[in-house]
C-alpha cells in the first residue's frame, strides 16, 4: 500500500526499522521516504597509497526528509493499522516515470539489452531503445552497424528502399536501405522504423541516415509516394532520384483501353522503348513523340506526366551514374522486405523484431 501511494505521489520509499514482539511477530514497520535519514560523513585520505578501491557512496540522494509512515500490528490479527503518517518533504517530487520503480527492467528487457550490447547496436543505444519502447513513444528509429557503415561506404552510390512492409503488432512501417556489391548480390545499408509515412518523418529517416553514413547517395531509388520524394528533396539535394520502373508499368493497364493493352505491338514497343539502357536521351524523346502519335496518346494526361518525369524513371538519363543500370526498380527493396518477413510475424513486440534483426542479416551476409 505504501509503495503504491509513493509511487502516485512521485517519490521513492524504503523500510527503515522493525520492532518485535517476544514471539518475534513484527510490532511496528517504520517507512519512510527514500531520502530520509541522515547522510555519512566519509573521509579520504588523498595522499593515501594502499590502493584499496573505495566503493561509491550509495547515500548521496539522502538529505534528512521526515516524511514517514508507521504501521502497528492490531493484536490477534494479521493485518496492520497506520500509527502514525506524516506526509511533508523537504524536496520537490519526482515525476513517476524518474522513479527508482519505473526504472527497474524485466528479465525479457535486460535479456534484450545484454543481446544487443554484445552485438550491433550496444549497451547505451539498447537502453535507449527499449527505454523508448516501454514509454510507448517510439515514433521514428534508425540503425546501422558498422559493416553495413562498410557496405555502404563502398557500395552506397545507388541505393533504395520501399516503406511498405509493417512488422509487428503497432503497425510500424519497417524500411530496410538496400544496396548492390561488386558480386550484383543486394545489401543491407541501414533499416528503420516509422509511425507513419509522412513528409516529417520521411525526412527524420533520411537525415538519421545521412547522420550516420556521413553523406548523401548519388542516386535513391524509391516508388512514387509523394511524402518520399519531398523528404529527398529536403535532405538530399545534392542526390538524383529515380523512380521505380516496376510501379510505373504496373499502372500501364488502367491508364489506356483494353483494345490498347492487348495490342501485341504496342506493348512490345513501349517496354522496349522505356527500358531501353543504352537509348540516348534525344533518341527516346523522338521515338516516344512518334509512338504517342502513332498510337493517338498524345493527348492522355498520364503519358504527358510520365514524360515531363521521364528524367525521373527513363534509364537513358542515368547513364552517367555507375550501378544505376543494375538496379531499375525497387524489387529489391522489395525482396528485402519479403526476405525480412519470413522471420517475422505481425503480433510480434519491437523488442522481438530487433532481437531477430541480427539472424536474418547475418543469414544475408552469409549468402553473398
Amino acid at each position: 500500500m505504501s509503495s503504491e501511494y509513493a509511487e502516485i505521489g512521485g517519490f521513492d520509499v524504503r523500510l527503515s526499522t522493525q520492532s518485535r514482539f517476544d514471539n518475534n511477530i513484527i510490532k511496528k514497520k517504520h517507512v519512510i521516504c527514500n531520502r530520509g535519514g541522515k547522510q555519512k560523513k566519509k573521509s579520504c585520505d588523498t595522499l593515501g597509497t594502499s590502493g584499496v578501491r573505495r566503493k561509491r557512496n550509495s547515500n548521496s540522494t539522502v538529505i534528512g526528509c521526515q516524511a514517514n509512515i508507521i504501521f502497528e500490528s492490531v493484536y490477534g490479527t494479521p493485518d496492520y493499522k497506520v500509527f502514525h503518517f506524516d506526509e511533508l518533504h523537504n524536496h520537490p517530487l519526482e515525476k513517476r516515470s524518474d522513479l527508482k520503480k519505473a526504472r527497474q527492467m524485466s528479465y525479457s528487457e535486460k535479456k534484450f539489452i545484454v543481446r544487443d550490447s554484445t552485438s550491433k547496436i550496444g549497451p547505451t543505444m539498447a537502453h535507449k531503445l527499449r527505454s523508448s519502447l516501454r514509454d510507448n513513444v517510439l515514433d521514428c528509429m534508425f540503425w546501422a552497424d558498422e559493416i553495413e557503415k562498410t557496405y555502404y561506404a563502398e557500395f552506397g552510390d545507388v541505393i533504395s528502399f520501399d516503406a511498405t512492409f509493417r512488422t509487428n503488432k503497432y503497425r510500424m512501417v519497417f524500411v530496410p536501405f538496400t544496396g548492390i556489391d561488386h558480386h550484383k548480390k543486394s545489401v543491407t545499408v541501414g533499416a528503420g522504423f516509422l509511425r507513419n509515412e509522412s513528409i516529417e518523418t520521411y525526412s527524420w529517416l533520411l537525415k538519421a541516415f545521412r547522420k550516420t553514413h556521413g553523406k548523401e547517395p548519388t542516386l535513391v531509388l524509391t516508388d512514387q509516394d509523394a511524402a518520399i520524394k519531398q523528404a529527398i528533396e529536403n535532405v538530399f539535394p545534392n542526390s538524383k532520384h529515380r523512380l521505380c520502373m516496376w510501379h510505373i508499368m504496373k499502372k500501364l493497364k488502367n491508364k489506356i483501353s483494353d483494345d490498347l493493352f492487348t495490342n501485341t505491338d504496342f506493348r512490345k514497343r513501349f517496354s522496349k522503348l522505356v527500358w531501353g539502357i543504352n537509348m540516348k536521351p534525344g533518341v527516346f524523346e523522338v521515338k516516344w513523340g512518334l509512338l504517342m502519335k502513332e498510337f493517338n496518346l498524345e493527348d492522355t494526361r498520364w503519358f504527358k506526366d510520365m514524360f515531363t518525369k521521364r528524367d525521373s524513371w527513363i534509364p537513358g538519363y542515368f547513364n552517367d551514374i555507375a550501378m544505376c543500370g543494375l538496379m531499375k526498380t525497387t524489387s529489391r527493396s522489395e525482396s528485402m522486405n519479403s526476405f525480412f518477413n519470413t522471420y517475422s510475424e505481425s503480433g510480434n513486440l519491437l523488442l522481438n523484431f530487433m532481437m531477430n534483426y541480427d539472424t536474418v542479416i547475418q543469414k544475408q551476409r552469409n549468402t553473398q
